[in-house]
């Protein structure tokens, strides 16, 4: 995946920023002994197969997940809604995305007034003492994710 623009990497600050007043109570609740971690978009960059959105791993003292936030600095379309899922459903419905390593259900989640599509994978970080161990941990999940699952 490609680099991100300043643009880019401003938005997915303030989507962290606003995940963090949005869930705040309940981070203090799970967060334990995971003080080291804070809340971070994580290894983003252009969905393959999906333009104006934006993949990457979103972390919380409390998991890590894939994300999916709709690029804002591409042409107008859908706000923060895939085609695939009818806005009547957007509440409930997940989103299913086709990844190289397989199909991953995202679920939308209201962040004041954006949105984020997340798919959580990890939701035991008790092993994860600081953000450089969640960095690493991140890139071998996006490694992972992004890399098509061996025949057999």
């Amino acid at each position: 995946m490609s680099a991100l623009t300043r643009d880019q990497y401003r938005r997915l600050e303030a989507l962290a920023d606003a995940y963090r007043v949005a869930h705040q109570q309940a981070l203090d609740v799970c967060a334990g002994s995971r003080r080291g971690l804070k809340v971070d978009a994580l290894c983003f960059g252009v969905c393959p197969g999906h333009p104006g959105w934006l993949l990457g791993a979103w972390l919380t003292p409390c998991h890590l997940s894939l994300a999916l936030v709709r690029d804002v600095s591409q042409a107008p379309g859908p706000a923060d809604r895939p085609a695939s899922v009818p806005t009547d459903e957007m509440s409930r419905s997940p989103w299913y995305v086709t990844l190289p390593r397989g199909e991953f259900a995202f679920y939308r989640e209201a962040l004041g007034d954006s949105w984020l599509w997340r798919c959580e994978l990890l939701s035991d970080l008790d092993d994860v003492d600081d953000m450089g161990e969640a960095c690493r941990l991140a890139q071998r999940l996006m490694d992972r994710v992004m890399t098509e699952a061996s025949p057999g």
